[in-house]
């Protein structure tokens, strides 16, 4: 379909029958028969053939916009995988397959459906088939939510169920038992608005609670289907308007915004709980989180704390395997396959830190990240000469020393347990399997032992990066702890050259 949404015939550099496509933001691929491959950019006119790379016929291909994980899927279960603008032969299933759906947030899991009712959870290392509930011919599947699919085939067949988890598929129903081959989901679509735009007239909340228009500002288009959402992203510039108040932007044939202040104090509430945040992410707390830190709903008992004795808390973390084929590999014992107690030489305390964004493992890359951001918040805040607060409800609060810095050191405290002597900093904490709740209450959670995997070099860059800007804004504070993370970041590089 060209802009204007009429159908035109778009001319094919094969004569192999078409049954699959994909559209992307910066690729489109067309898969087919005997392996057929066909691929051109979105705004492009030529379509491009790709080298087969089996004589099955390709059933599906999907991946997510950006196209970080395009992927397609041959009737006879073989998986190809497109690796920097080239499909590659990523693993057979092995069994005959009709049509999957990735997940967008794990971008090396999925799920598959095919004849008979049958259905393959695919993971990162992970092949394994799971209940969809049916016995019918499977044909289509689509994800309408992050971790949530649906397939249709034969006979109306209908099945929803989760990507992410081995939980039994449940039946759905179809108003007709006619068979089902494709499926789509609609999305209402991006906004896009006529040209040229129209103005945003910036409305004031007034004290009789009406909403009066004091200035118009033009919308600019910034961007048309934008790379990271499809859409289109229009700018208001209004940073010249200073007069405090409760605003919002009204658009004549769209709509209002929400409401929102301008004021001196307007990000205030946002930074107090970014902070808090970070505080119920701490993993390895002595006593959990409690009353009066943590809100009554979110607290929770002490969950990993480095303990090796039989019967005692699992340890975190004990030495993978995987170490020990690291070329910065440096001796130490390795944790036994297949065991439930790790020896206490095999272990090492790396308890304490920050659990990470969805699960509860602690990884070095994504820790120096958001330690950064809270130094160099402190950083700008005093070089304005800005008041920060020492008073965001964290047990560390009224020690004279600012929280965002205290909030900081409880995942610096964890990045210095895993460099070791030498400087080398080890790359994250994870559990063997993949825990589902807190580890201290869930039914996975805490009963697998969580391994450290081997040191790397941009681990130890970063975390000594860290360790140098966080010694420089401590010393006011604390001159003994500062000269430590200098030392720590001193350690880092000499690891390094």
């Amino acid at each position: 379909a060209d802009s204007s949404g009429v159908w035109v015939l778009d001319a094919s550099p094969t004569t192999k029958s078409l049954s699959s496509v994909w559209i992307g933001t910066t690729s489109m691929w067309i898969g087919g028969e005997k392996g057929t491959l066909l691929s051109r950019t979105p705004t492009g006119s030529v379509w491009k053939v790709t080298k087969p790379l089996t004589n099955a016929t390709i059933v599906g291909i999907d991946g997510v916009r950006t196209d970080g994980a395009v992927s397609a899927l041959c009737d006879d279960g073989l998986l190809l995988r497109n690796q920097w603008g080239t499909f590659v032969i990523d693993f057979p299933l092995n069994q005959p397959l009709k049509a999957f759906t990735l997940n967008p947030t794990f971008l090396k899991s999925g799920r598959l459906v095919g004849p008979g009712g049958v259905g393959v959870m695919l993971g990162y290392e992970l092949v394994a088939n799971f209940d969809v509930s049916t016995t019918a011919d499977l044909n289509t599947i689509v994800m309408v939510e992050e971790n949530i699919a649906f397939a249709f085939g034969a006979g109306g067949a209908c099945v929803k169920g989760s990507t992410i988890d081995y939980k039994k598929w449940r039946n759905c129903t179809l108003p007709q038992p006619e068979d089902v081959y494709a499926a789509a989901v609609v999305m209402e679509g991006p906004l896009r608005l006529p040209f040229p735009a129209p103005v945003a007239n910036l409305q004031q909340r007034t004290a009789a609670n009406e909403w009066l228009t004091v200035a118009q500002y033009p919308v600019v288009l910034e961007s048309m289907n934008y790379r990271l959402s499809g859409e289109d992203v229009y700018i208001i510039d209004f940073s010249s308007f200073k007069t405090i108040g409760t605003y919002r932007f009204s658009i004549d044939g769209v709509g209002n915004s929400f409401s929102f202040q301008i004021a001196p104090s307007a990000l205030d509430v946002v930074a107090y709980h970014t902070c808090r945040m970070l505080y119920y992410q701490r993993s390895g707390m002595p006593h959990g989180l409690q009353v009066p830190f943590a809100e009554a709903r979110f607290s929770r008992p002490i969950d990993h704390e480095f303990n090796t004795s039989v019967g005692g808390r699992r340890i975190d973390g004990a030495y993978h395997w995987s170490i020990a084929n690291s070329s910065l590999y440096d001796g130490e014992s390795i944790c036994p396959l297949k065991t439930k107690v790790c020896p206490a030489e095999t272990t090492r305390d790396v308890s304490g830190g920050w659990f990470d964004a969805g699960d509860y493992g602690k990884y070095m890359s994504t820790a120096v990240a958001a330690v950064w951001r809270l130094l160099v918040t402190v950083e700008i805040m005093k070089a304005h000469n800005l008041p920060i607060s020492d008073s965001m409800n964290i047990p560390e609060s009224g020690d004279g020393v600012p929280d965002t810095l205290n909030e900081a050191k409880w995942s610096i405290d964890w990045m210095m347990k895993m460099q070791k002597a030498d400087g080398g900093v080890f790359n994250k904490v994870a559990a063997e399997v993949w825990e589902w709740g807190p580890p201290a209450t869930s039914d996975l959670g805490g009963q697998s032992i969580r391994f450290i995997l081997p040191r790397t070099t941009c681990d130890t860059a970063t975390a000594g990066a860290v360790f140098a800007a966080a010694s420089r804004l401590w010393a006011p504070y604390n001159a003994t702890f500062a000269s430590i993370l200098l030392n720590r970041a001193y350690r880092a590089k000499r690891f390094l050259q």
